[in-house]
């Protein structure tokens, strides 16, 4: 799941940036963008977590909890099945999906506009600035999600079927606990010489994930539509990966300072119950917690060089050198390789073929025990074996 600024942006709304590879490299299946050495404060912002906060706010994401309920530290598997995690049965209830979608819904030269630009939608409790899509993004479309359907809130029209096609998709991998909890869908797009322009140094804004201020259960989805297909799965599932660490019945707004994490700075409180606090409470070392919550004391923002100095301590425990910034976004970006990979050692984490193996396995013992439901990934985990 980059745009300009400093690591100090770890505070818009929950999003997903293209994966990287500190300091170099990104995961690029749609060959959208190449990065430049020294992009880690680019990349942090365009998929950091949170937004401006009220000025009365004093917490934030950058509280990282070091006092945790204590559980038993979750163990990587021994036996490891190479191969895609999708069985048949997966399979076969992905046939009615369209994926990967034809060239005409990601060619962004190709989309039809209308006459007048579309806008955020105003009152509905979300941001209406188009500068949250990200640096030279375009808006496309923006939709309320009703009765399991896009109805357009824009006035553009019904959504065509590039729109409906990713729509299915994207719905066919959210628990249906959650997906009642959807409130909009916005897509998004950046014009070729915004891809293309070289002083951007590579680096998109894929998608995010916004709670309503008003009303932290309830939330919004934003994706750009210009990727390859692995890219956008991807950016799909971290995105669900954060709905899914918090909802349903789990976050309030708080700026009670008994709540034991405030993940963004408008106060969207994390409960003791949530799964977010199981992962790292779980997967966190006593070290590692100590750690990244010296790295974030005080309300400061680590640089590039202490956020790869921490995933360089243990590379092995991150699925990719993203989700070492935050233990938000490890749990997202864990949550996206599991969902469409499993424990398979053929997922193509970034490092060793078992680098977070530990923690997909938590997601196996969520399932197991009855409070995660791994049948819902099954046809993104089919799709993901389309390559």
């Amino acid at each position: 799941m980059a745009t300009t600024g400093a690591v100090a942006a770890l505070a818009l709304v929950l999003t997903v940036v293209l994966p990287v590879v500190l300091p170099a490299v990104a995961r690029d299946a749609s060959g959208l963008r190449t990065l430049a050495g020294g992009l880690l404060p680019e990349l942090v912002q365009a998929r950091a977590d949170g937004r401006r906060a009220p000025q009365a706010v004093l917490r934030s994401r950058t509280d990282i909890p070091r006092e945790v309920p204590v559980v038993p530290a979750v163990a990587a598997p021994k036996h490891v099945d190479p191969g895609s995690a999708a069985t048949p049965e997966d399979v076969r209830g992905a046939t009615r999906l369209t994926w990967p979608l034809p060239a005409s819904c990601t060619d962004v030269s190709s989309r039809a506009r209308g006459a007048r630009p579309p806008r955020l939608p105003a009152r509905t409790g979300y941001s209406t600035d188009p500068a949250s899509l990200g640096k030279g993004a375009r808006l496309q479309r923006v939709y309320a999600v009703r009765d399991g359907r896009l109805s357009p809130l824009d006035g553009l029209g019904p959504a065509d079927r590039c729109d409906r096609w990713r729509w299915e998709v994207l719905r066919s991998g959210i628990p249906a606990a959650h997906l009642v909890a959807l409130d909009q869908v916005v897509l998004y797009d950046y014009p070729p010489e915004v891809l293309q322009d070289p002083s951007r140094q590579g680096g998109i804004r894929t998608g995010f994930f916004e709670p309503n201020p008003s009303d932290p259960t309830r939330y919004r989805l934003a994706f750009a539509t210009g990727l390859g297909a692995q890219e956008q799965l991807l950016t799909m599932a971290h995105e669900v990966g954060h709905v899914v660490s918090l909802y349903p019945d789990r976050t309030r707004p708080s700026r009670d300072p008994r709540c034991p994490w405030v993940i963004d700075n408008a106060g969207t409180c994390a409960a003791a119950g949530t799964p977010l606090v199981a992962f790292y409470a779980g997967t966190y070392s006593a070290e590692q917690r100590s750690r990244i919550s010296r790295l974030y004391a005080d309300h400061r923002q680590p640089s590039a060089d202490e956020l790869q100095a921490f995933h360089a301590t243990g590379p092995e425990s991150f699925v990719s050198a993203y989700a070492a910034t935050h233990p938000t976004e490890d749990f997202a970006e864990s949550y996206a390789y599991w969902c469409l990979h499993g424990t398979s050692r053929d997922a193509p984490v970034e490092g060793a073929s078992t680098a977070g193996l530990a923690k997909r396995a938590f997601f196996d013992a969520e399932a197991r025990d009855g409070r995660l439901d791994a049948r819902v990934c099954g046809p993104w985990r089919a799709l993901a074996s389309r390559g």
